[in-house]
């Protein structure tokens, strides 16, 4: 079974306009109606399994790090 979410990680979650969506034995996250997570798996399972999704496009674990990781950059190139 997965352990639960605290309510300050949901609403922290929902304020950024993600829907998490939980049963006993998954948790997904999705963003505009497409599986999306950027600080994680966007599909966990209660097995320890977890899936990687950028907006709707499944991705291997290390794809998803390197696709965060330019995201990153380019965010801190309009921040200077």
């Amino acid at each position: 079974m997965l352990p639960k979410l605290s309510d300050q990680d949901r609403n922290w979650y929902i304020l950024k306009g993600y829907e998490i969506r939980e049963t006993p034995f998954y948790r997904v996250w999705y963003l505009n109606g497409e599986f999306h997570r950027l600080d994680g798996p966007a599909v966990e399972w209660s097995t320890s399994a977890c899936e990687w999704y950028l907006n709707g496009r499944p991705v291997t674990e290390k794809e998803h790090r390197i696709a965060v990781n330019e995201m990153m950059k380019k965010e801190e190139t309009y921040d200077n």
